[in-house]
């Protein structure tokens, strides 16, 4: 389940990465509802402890071609703690 603040559930559901020609698709499609079964088609990279995804917003619509956060699309920065 991903979190924002710590407190507010973002939804739970499965990721596919993958290297396809032309860069890294990874894409997210939600579990339980509301929204089961929706995919988001996203992009990454990932560098050292740091990983970078951007996803179209609302579900479906066409995988971003860059890592950033703009309209129709956002961009989670994701980096490892350490222990």
């Amino acid at each position: 389940m991903a979190v924002q603040d710590g407190s507010k559930s973002l939804g739970e559901g499965t990721f596919v990465a993958q290297v396809a020609k032309g860069g890294k698709n990874m894409n997210a499609t939600r579990t339980n509802n509301p929204g089961k079964g929706q995919t988001y088609n996203g992009i990454y990279s990932l560098d050292g402890d740091t990983l970078k995804w951007c996803v179209s917003s609302p579900p479906g619509r066409e995988r971003p071609t860059e890592l950033v956060s703009k309209t129709g699309q956002f961009l989670m920065v994701l980096t490892r703690e350490k222990k």
